[in-house]
């Protein structure tokens, strides 16, 4: 169904004229259909006329050599073969010659003119010894060389002895193109005669114009007794062409009549145009009527409400549908409501964003204040750890850096103006200042990779995504060399909806914490935040968390709370 109004209005207009341009139309395609059908079936008659007459030439050419087979002579041979064969010769001028031979291609007796190409000899012989049926006729061998003046026609038969053996009748090359391919009149719409063994081979053609007639597949010639048929093909070219195939009786061999449908399916283009002008110029008329009509009364109209609301779809709501005076009573009534309704959104819409920024500015101060709490409780700890022993300070040390990897958190939350969002990059860099800063001078270094798109995280996320690689970092840094063995964190994004972090460093599989409260907390962590803790070697740890719902209006950040 088409979407717009004019194309729904134009379509009913189709409609509302359809059924009598169908009756022109149907009318004049059923008359074309009829003629086409009837030129078709005429070339299809000429086609078997043709294959007929030729069958006949055949069966008289059988009854002959069926009459010299039945000789005695003849078939064995002997020294009266040649004046039998001389006596049925005499009898029948539009052959030169006729002989005897055996499968091994040798001539037993002949006469008359029976000479033919070594190739002709060669493919007649062929034919002969693959004949199984004592009575198939051996038609043309499967190659005629173009420049043979003979076309032998031939019928196997066995000897006395039991030995293969055929007749052939050599039948003169001009009297056979006439018998199977007869001259079109220039006026014909055949565009090929040709005739064609069961194989496939084209023993003679005929040809009007130099377009190519063959076809691009296999015509169905081959069968004694199928009738006469048509057939649609493409030819090699591509054009299509009809093909009227007859099959020659007795033989395996059709005569195939080649028209292009171009051709056949012409017809008075000036009749079926006059037979559909009338229907289709009403129905022009109509559209045109009806185009004009909808675009100065509805669609200009809509054009300008589309435009008001888009925008307000952009937040601009100050634009208003002006001239609704000359509008149509129905669309000007729409257009004043639309005027009101964004009046009304305009005032409820900046009390929104009055109300939006207080709270914004709460959610700020209040994520402000928690960073602060974080930060005073670790410097109670930081101080606490100075009054202990230094083999004690470890103790509290590890209390310390996991609350300020909780204040990073919601340090880097207040930082970016995005309330509840936090850079995971910023946190991670937070974090590892932290770390080293706490383990003095033996902190190995430590480096952040991120990519060129940011990935933020909620901090429903974030806070326990840092504990998670806090624990990670100060695990490792406790156990690896610091000047031989620095740590990098890489930030990897493979699909929209995964994040990586990869955590190297030399043997730092090894120090991920298996026993204790540090184990039990990596493992709370990485439930929280769904994620998997995976070592695919001994120098890397590979953290895989889901993220949440990306905004649609900020690509690449998650919905606070979603």
């Amino acid at each position: 169904m088409p979407s717009s109004l004019r194309s729904r209005l134009a379509l009913l207009l189709v409609l509302a004229n359809l059924p009598a341009a169908a009756l022109a139309i149907g009318a004049t395609v059923i008359g074309r259909d009829a003629e086409t059908e009837q030129r078709e079936h005429s070339i299809i008659q000429r086609a078997e006329l043709i294959a007929t007459r030729a069958g006949l030439t055949l069966g008289i050419a059988e009854g002959v050599a069926d009459t010299l087979a039945a000789n005695l002579a003849v078939a064995s041979g002997s020294r009266d073969c040649r004046a039998q064969l001389e006596r049925a010769l005499s009898q029948r001028d539009e052959y030169t010659g006729i002989l005897v031979a055996g499968t091994d291609g040798k001539i037993i007796c002949s006469a008359g003119e029976t000479k033919i190409s070594e190739e002709s000899q060669s493919s007649f012989t062929r034919a002969i010894r693959n004949t199984e049926d004592v009575g198939d006729a051996v038609f043309l061998p499967e190659t005629i060389p173009v420049g043979d003046e003979t076309v032998p026609l031939a019928r196997a038969f066995n000897a006395p002895s039991g030995e293969r053996r055929a007749i052939a009748l050599l039948l003169r090359r001009n009297i056979f193109d006439n018998i199977f391919l007869p001259t079109e009149p220039d006026e014909s719409e055949i565009g090929a005669l040709a005739l064609i063994r069961g194989n496939g081979v084209v023993v003679s053609e005929f040809i009007k114009g130099k377009q190519d007639w063959r076809p691009s597949e296999p015509l169905p010639v081959g069968g004694r007794d199928e009738g006469a048929m048509g057939i649609n093909f493409l030819t090699r070219e591509g054009a299509d062409f009809h093909y009227a195939v007859a099959p020659v009786r007795g033989t395996l061999s059709s005569v195939v009549l080649a028209t292009p449908l171009s051709v056949i399916t012409a017809t008075d283009w000036m009749r079926f145009s006059a037979a559909i002008a009338a229907p289709l110029l009403m129905l022009l008329l109509g559209i045109f009527a009806v185009f004009s009509g909808v675009d100065h009364l509805v669609l200009r109209w809509i054009t300008r409400f589309r435009q008001v609301a888009g925008s307000y779809g952009r937040g601009d709501y100050s634009p208003r549908i002006a001239g609704l005076e000359k509008a149509p009573l129905e669309l000007a009534e729409l257009g004043t409501a639309i005027n009101h309704m964004a009046e009304r959104i305009r005032d409820r819409s900046v009390a929104a964003e009055e109300a939006l920024d207080g709270k914004n500015g709460l959610l700020r101060e209040l994520h402000h204040r928690v960073k602060n709490n974080f930060q005073m409780i670790a410097s109670l700890l930081a101080l606490q750890r100075r009054e202990l022993p230094q083999r004690l300070r470890t103790l509290l040390r590890v209390p310390e850096d996991r609350v300020l990897a909780m204040a990073a958190a919601y340090k880097a939350s207040y930082a970016t103006g995005e309330i509840g969002l936090v850079s995971t990059s910023e946190l991670l860099r937070d974090i590892s200042g932290q770390l080293r800063q706490s383990f003095g001078v033996a902190a190995p270094a430590i480096r952040i990779e991120a990519g060129d798109e940011a990935v933020w995280l909620d901090l429903d996320q974030a806070v326990p995504l840092g504990l998670l690689v806090s624990e990670i970092l100060s695990a490792s840094m406790e156990r690896v060399d610091s000047e031989n063995s620095p740590i990098a964190v890489k930030i990897v994004r493979p699909e929209p909806s995964i994040v990586h972090i990869e955590v190297s460093s030399e043997k730092i599989a090894d120090t991920v914490p298996s026993t204790g409260l540090a184990a039990r907390l990596v493992s709370a962590y990485r439930t929280q935040i769904s994620a998997t803790l995976t070592t695919p070697s001994d120098d890397v740890v590979l953290i895989e968390m889901p993220m949440k719902s990306e905004t649609q209006a900020s690509p690449g950040r998650v919905e606070f709370g979603s």
